[in-house]
């Protein structure tokens, strides 16, 4: 049984790695025009921290399968630490983008062990809702670290900023090691299970959509803060501003999906949550310049947003729960993968068209994502429930 500590632990670290993941979003513009940079050459520090952890994930799932979740989720949080204090001393951008793929390092090592521990320790029947509260944290990331951090890193500096981050880091490793059993650990994930998850059509196919609205949201997002800037004018408090509503609506997303993921199925509450960051990249599109629809595109991008990271998990391990550590691990590798991708082609398609662009591309990824969803619920037909 998860204790509110221990899902306090869990729930900061989320709060923590996707703060780490995230910030360099915020802080865009500021280390750009710092590092004497094009943003979308900048934007490689976005990319680096995902990419990082999409290489590491596999490799870290099969040689730590026989550690304890408490001593990988410790010492990801003193990577990831470690990997903000170099990169608020880092003097080239060759510096920085190191510190970078250690901040995907230490995430690789921590948020898979989120959702493994999660599920070790919560009640029969409860891993939907238990993953969900623990995923709340993301939401926080969003509604807070994201924003705070985007208003601090104009106000001190963004090398200051990642200071602090990496100190909360550290405190949430001293949660961890207090908060959890020493011993949490699953059965020892063999290689073999690794050509099993490719075998299976069910799986790749739900990897598949990790992959595709993880790619379609940072083609986007990577961007966001010149994007916000270039459309609707102001500064970081206007950047800071909607960034705070997309993570609160997050965190309202996060709410709604503990309450009702084990009653849906993690097959309907993507379905809702994809429809939503549709609707939300058509108003963005649409919205160019104007306040009240981008504001509305933010609403409904948390709210989709918030739903995925929680329910991909619960359907995987539905899927074939003695092969669940390899394909998380994949369906990180994918997401995180995907988010590099986004960074890459938004880049691209700045320096083509314009910011203008960006919106469209994201939904024409989502379109292929439903199908791509819609395909795995079919290749499960008869294994699990179809919800």
């Amino acid at each position: 049984m998860l204790t509110r500590s221990q899902i306090g632990a869990l729930g900061s670290g989320s709060f923590v790695m996707a703060t780490s993941m995230l910030i360099v979003t915020g802080m865009l513009v500021e280390m750009a025009q710092d590092l004497g940079l094009p943003v979308t050459v900048a934007g490689q520090l976005v990319a680096a921290a995902p990419l990082m952890l999409a290489l590491a994930s596999p490799t870290l799932a099969l040689t730590t399968s026989a550690f304890s979740r408490r001593t990988l989720l410790i010492w990801g949080a003193v990577i990831t630490a470690a990997s903000h204090f170099l990169a608020a001393a880092s003097d080239s951008f060759a510096m920085l983008l190191v510190a970078r793929a250690l901040t995907g390092l230490g995430a690789a090592c921590f948020m898979p062990q989120t959702a493994a521990t999660a599920v070790v320790l919560a009640p029969a029947n409860q891993g939907g809702r238990m993953l969900a509260l623990v995923f709340v944290g993301y939401g926080v990331a969003n509604s807070v670290g994201l924003p705070v951090g985007t208003w601090l890193g104009a106000v001190i500096g963004w090398r200051a900023t990642l200071v602090i981050i990496g100190f909360i880091s550290l405190a949430v490793g001293v949660w961890v090691w207090r908060a959890l059993p020493a011993k949490i650990v699953q059965a020892p994930l063999r290689a073999a299970s690794m050509f099993d998850v490719a075998r299976d059509l069910a799986i790749v196919t739900s990897i598949g959509v990790g992959l595709l609205q993880s790619l379609a949201q940072f083609t986007v997002f990577a961007y966001i803060a010149p994007s916000l800037r270039e459309s609707l004018g102001g500064g970081a408090s206007t950047t800071a501003f909607m960034l705070a509503v997309y993570g609160v609506s997050g965190i309202v997303g996060s709410f709604i999906t503990s309450r009702i993921a084990d009653r849906l199925g993690p097959v309907r509450i993507i379905f809702i949550a994809i429809g939503l960051m549709m609707a939300a990249l058509l108003a963005w599109s649409l919205g160019r310049g104007s306040y009240p629809l981008t504001l509305l595109a933010m609403v409904f991008w948390g709210l989709g947003n918030m739903p995925i990271p929680s329910a991909l998990p619960v359907r995987l391990i539905a899927l074939n729960p003695s092969l669940a550590s390899a394909s998380i691990s994949f369906n990180n590798t994918a997401s995180f993968g995907g988010a590099a991708i986004g960074t890459v082609i938004g880049a691209r398609m700045i320096e083509a068209f314009g910011y203008v662009s960006l919106g469209w591309v994201g939904i024409g990824v989502f379109v292929l994502c439903l199908a791509m969803l819609s395909l795995s619920q079919r290749m499960s037909h008869g294994r699990i429930s179809r919800r």
